[in-house]
């Protein structure tokens, strides 16, 4: 790669860390933070308003298959500079609700949005440009990046909406999500130079049975991360540990998620993608053991940490594994299908745990969950044989 290519990659990558980090902020940690008043100024229920996070993220997981689809053929300024329009129109919409079905609508076309301007297809971009340990790099950089969305944003959404008041709160955040976000993917972003290295088609890919045993690893360790963070303070404060300790540990798991994204690149580097993504699913199901045989103060901190790093290093192997085994050609259409069984896990963790705990209780979820995730972890080590796996042996191309 040239010098000009390889400061134009690098601006990518930062372009694309910044926007991926500003669009969670806006478009996902921000709805927390302003729960509680939005519920108290429409005179919904908190389920009422906790469903419209649902209908994104389900709408996300649907649109994402598209996106991905778009990415492959399309310029991505084209793509994701739609996206960051759509996401601040439906920001400045959201602050303007006056009823249920309204917020039910907006959250719908934000879903949408959300499907064009995360993880998915900046991933995309970055795995179309880069190859081997720096694509690993890059990709690295961007979901640790991503990692303080919340602790950036939720406290910032707090400030403003203390100030202002919920509604103009949004305002604002509209208003930084627009000037950032465009911009940045308007004149940014660039298409990847020179024709992509082998690759397995997208029909190919999605027709194998390596594909969708991977896509369901992925959905448990999401939809456990999900149904954990849910769920975790309410466990730790029944087990008879202080609010402000519970909220602690569910903090620290977010935090070491950053751990996790750090080491998953030389992990897979020396044990490779696959072998890394079952360290990631066991250190999370051992994590969850752990929580179910003792719950005392130093075992919780012990559990968060290690479920956070195993999160993180499956954050990150979303997308350097698909790049690995598939290819770079149709890892956009790739990663749409997975991330859309991530979203949609991880929409289905809140619910599915609300009923699993009413049926046997805390403890014996952690238990279901952990060994859930021992097995997955165990069959994800696998190896792939036949002519299948020699067929999806990682591409080789000098690293631009």
């Amino acid at each position: 790669m040239g010098g000009l290519d390889q400061r134009r990659g690098r601006a990518i990558v930062v372009a694309l860390a910044t926007t991926v980090t500003v669009s969670y902020g806006v478009l996902m940690y921000a709805f927390a933070v302003l729960l509680a008043p939005m519920q108290a100024e429409l005179g919904l229920s908190r389920a009422e308003v906790s469903l419209a996070a649902s209908i994104a993220l389900a709408t996300s997981a649907v649109a994402g298959i598209g996106v991905g689809w778009l990415m492959d053929r399309r310029d991505p300024r084209l793509v994701m500079t739609a996206g960051s329009v759509l996401a601040t129109a439906s920001v400045i919409a959201w602050s303007r609700v006056q009823s249920a079905a309204a917020l039910f609508a907006v959250f719908a076309v934000l879903g949408v949005a959300m499907a064009a301007v995360t993880y998915g297809p900046a991933f995309t971009v970055l795995a179309k440009r880069f190859t081997g340990q720096r694509r690993t790099a890059a990709l690295t950089a961007l979901t640790v990046a991503g990692a303080f969305a919340s602790l950036i944003f939720s406290p910032l959404t707090d400030v403003l909406e203390s100030e202002l008041g919920w509604r103009d709160a949004l305002l604002v955040l509209a208003a930084l999500l627009g000037a950032i976000t465009i911009p940045l993917h308007a004149l940014v972003l660039r298409p990847a130079p020179g024709r992509p290295a082998r690759s397995v088609s997208a029909r190919a890919a999605l027709s194998g049975l390596l594909f969708w045993a991977l896509a369901a690893a992925f959905a448990l360790g999401a939809f456990a991360t999900s149904a954990l963070v849910v769920h975790l303070v309410v466990l730790l404060v029944e087990d008879g540990h202080a609010p402000g300790f519970a909220a602690l540990a569910a903090g620290l798991t977010g935090v070491s998620q950053v751990a996790g994204r750090l080491l998953g690149g030389p992990i897979e580097a020396r044990l490779g993608p696959r072998t890394a993504l079952a360290v990631a699913l066991a250190l999370a199901g051992g994590a969850l053991a752990l929580l179910a045989i003792d719950r005392s103060t130093a075992a919780v901190l012990a559990f968060a940490l290690l479920f956070g790093t195993g999160g993180g290093m499956q954050t990150l192997l979303s997308g350097t594994l698909p790049a690995a085994l598939f290819g770079p050609a149709s890892y956009g259409a790739v990663v749409g299908v997975l991330h859309a069984c991530i979203n949609g896990a991880r929409a289905l963790g809140p619910l599915g745990a609300g009923i699993a705990v009413a049926l046997a209780g805390y403890v014996e979820f952690a238990w279901v969950l952990a060994a859930a995730l021992g097995a997955t972890a165990a069959l994800t080590a696998l190896p792939a044989r036949g002519r299948r796996a020699r067929a999806l042996r990682p591409p080789a191309r000098p690293a631009p």
